[in-house]
């Protein structure tokens, strides 16, 4: 699985390569899907494979409340102690028969 993803870049969900497809099923309802962006790695997200795609066991509030948040603490001219860039985006969808 890739972690890394270009810039400017339409992906398409499932791929050629993915090795599944997307089917709507019963309930219909609305649907939510959350994409997350950093310019640095995330937290730890608990995955489970399951046929050619995975599973994530992490809730959807936890991954959300463990990839920003606001902290004080001394300046520092280190490179490496910069902010990362951050974004957040969702689609609402309506699923119907």
């Amino acid at each position: 699985m890739s972690a890394y993803f270009n810039g400017g870049v339409i992906y398409e969900i499932p791929s050629g390569e993915d090795r599944f497809d997307l089917e709507v099923i019963p309930p219909f309802e609305i649907e939510r899907i959350m994409i997350y962006g950093s310019t640095s790695p995330f937290v730890e997200i608990n995955l489970t494979p399951v046929g050619g795609v995975y599973q994530i066991k992490t809730s959807a509030d936890t991954i959300g409340e463990n990839t920003r948040g606001i902290t004080l603490k001394a300046k520092s001219l280190d490179e490496k102690d910069k902010a990362a860039e951050f974004s957040e985006a969702g689609i609402v969808l309506k699923t119907e028969k």
